[in-house]
């Protein structure tokens, strides 16, 4: 993101994500929901990802975005809604040192 971050960013960012089609998914930040996101909070997070949210997930891949409470804020830290720059390391490695 090349703006400033912001108080008035944020709440423009929370409210663009208002405007999307979006599922509530633990421990993922505003991306477009996808088979290696859902498999990935399964692994890491089974308690939150019992078999019934699975199967609801896997019905919105590619339609809706995934995120949490937390994962709307980091994502605005991190560049946005659906950002490329955020890789799959970096979560991982942002998991385990900043549990939330």
């Amino acid at each position: 993101m090349s703006e400033k971050l912001t108080h008035a960013g944020l709440v423009t960012h929370a409210k663009t994500m208002l405007e999307l089609p979006t599922s509530y998914m633990w421990g993922t930040l505003a991306r477009k929901i996808d088979s290696s996101t859902i498999n990935w909070c399964k692994k890491t997070y089974p308690s939150m990802y019992s078999a019934d949210r699975v199967a609801y997930l896997k019905k919105q891949i590619g339609k809706r975005y995934g995120c949490d409470c937390v994962g709307l804020i980091k994502s605005y830290y991190f560049g946005g809604v659906g950002s490329p720059g955020y890789t799959f390391k970096q979560r991982q490695f942002f998991c385990l040192h900043h549990r939330h």
